[in-house]
Parts: structure tokens; C-alpha cells; sequence
């Protein structure tokens, strides 16, 4: 990583400590003034694009044949909600606390060379953590529409992105958009590695694979867990894959 990044980095979590992570406060900024060092104008994380087309161990685990919903919670840029629109799914939805990030993915997307499926690529902005709050009469119709309607949840770093106190909100919205039956594909970023020298102060926040066991176990059950077989560049050995399946019943 380079040092322009890294300051970058610091920028950033220094903005979110002091603005925190509600609608309005340090994401807004970050996003006003370009503060994303996570957004490099690259492609589909490799994670995703590899789990999906070359590695072995997890291509039927993912659903594959055209039909269904994809969600991407904290999709920034839009990149990886447009990469699952062209894997065939009837609708892949992008949700983002800042409008900011949504206006810029809808911008990046009219620059592309058209495609079919960006018919199906939908842009939100909504607070997605509010999504599994327990008095649901306090959501709008927006909120409500996400409820059991993905067959797919993609979450890069949105968890790792948020204090350990808001990982039980994460695990409870994952939950309630996600169909029975339906796969939460987890990025584990940036994982905790002994002596490397972070001091896991986020965003990214440290995670270990029993941090998201801790929350989801009680909605999903586990079906893959190891590194993926390509990574971002300098996420070698600081990155996994964890692919899980709803509960039929809890």
C-alpha cells in the first residue's frame, strides 16, 4: 500500500470517529470530499469474481442459473452490483447509507457501454441497519421491500466497516432480506493476523471468522469457510471467504 493511501486511511478513520457512522456524520464527509480510499476505480472484487467462476470448491454453492435477487449492502461505486446483474439475477439492488454513493454509482453506471442487465441494477439509499430493528412499523415501504426478497447477499467489508457494538444489527438485517434457503457470501477483511503490525482500529476493523460466527449463527449455518482463490492486491493473507445459508427455521 502506498503512503498516499495510508494517509488516506487514517484521513478517513479520523472523519468517522469524530463525525461517527449515522446517516449524516463521517461516511457523508468521506464520501463529499473523496475521501474513499476503498474505491480505487478497479473492477469486481476478486473474492467474488473467482468464488464465482473458477473455484470449484464454492461455484455450486452460489446461486448460478439466471432468475433471482442479488443485494449488496455499502455498495459504494456499484461495481460488484453490476458484476452480479451480468451473472443473470432478475434484479441486483445496491444499498448505501449516502446519497452521495449512490448518486456516484448511478453516474458510474451511465458511463459504461450499455449492457442488458443494467436494466436490472437498482441503486438505494437507505440506512441498512435499520432494516432489522424488531418494530418494524417504524420502516418505510422502501425498507419493508427488502424483507426475505434476496437469494444472494453480498457483504465486502460492510461488516468489518461498522464498531463490533453494531454487528448484531448487521447479522439481524442480513437476516431479514435474505430468503430461507438464500446465501450470504461474507468477505472476512481485514482479518486479525498476530504481529502484522495493525492496530485494528477502523474502519476497517479487525475481525476473526468467530466474530461473524458470534452473530450469525443464530440465522445462518455455515457451508464454506477458506481464502478465496484470488485476492485484492495487498489482501493476501488478510482476507477469507465465508459462504453461509439461511435457516430454514430458527
Amino acid at each position: 500500500m502506498t503512503d498516499e493511501w495510508q494517509a488516506k486511511v487514517q484521513k478517513l478513520r479520523q472523519i468517522v470517529t469524530e463525525k461517527g457512522h449515522q446517516a449524516g456524520g463521517g461516511w457523508d464527509h468521506a464520501w463529499q470530499t473523496s475521501l474513499t480510499p476503498w474505491d480505487r476505480g478497479q473492477g469486481p472484487q476478486p473474492a467474488l469474481t473467482s468464488s464465482y467462476e473458477r473455484d470449484a470448491r464454492t461455484k455450486n454453492l452460489l446461486p448460478q442459473s439466471a432468475g433471482g435477487n442479488a443485494l449488496v449492502p455499502g455498495c459504494g461505486r456499484g461495481v460488484d452490483v453490476e458484476y452480479l446483474a451480468s451473472r443473470g439475477f432478475d434484479k441486483a439492488v445496491g444499498v448505501d447509507l449516502v446519497q452521495g454513493a449512490i448518486d456516484k454509482a448511478h453516474n458510474w453506471l451511465a458511463s459504461l457501454p450499455r449492457q442488458p442487465w443494467h436494466d436490472r441494477i437498482s441503486f438505494v439509499a437507505l440506512d441498512y441497519l435499520s432494516v432489522g430493528q424488531d418494530d418494524e412499523s417504524k420502516l418505510d415501504l422502501t425498507a419493508k421491500s427488502l424483507f426475505g426478497s434476496f437469494d444472494l447477499v453480498y457483504d465486502y467489508t460492510f461488516f468489518s466497516a461498522l464498531p463490533p457494538a453494531l454487528r448484531p444489527k448487521v447479522a439481524a438485517s442480513h437476516a431479514k432480506v435474505t430468503k430461507r434457503g438464500g446465501k450470504l457470501f461474507t468477505v472476512v477483511y481485514r482479518l486479525k493476523v498476530d504481529g502484522d503490525g495493525y492496530d485494528g482500529s477502523g474502519p476497517p476493523f479487525k475481525v476473526t471468522p468467530q466474530d461473524y460466527h458470534d452473530v450469525l449463527d443464530a440465522y445462518f449455518d455455515l457451508e464454506f469457510h477458506g481464502k478465496p482463490l484470488e485476492h485484492a492486491p495487498g489482501h493476501e493473507g488478510i482476507e477469507e471467504i465465508m459462504i453461509w445459508k439461511r435457516k430454514e427455521v430458527e
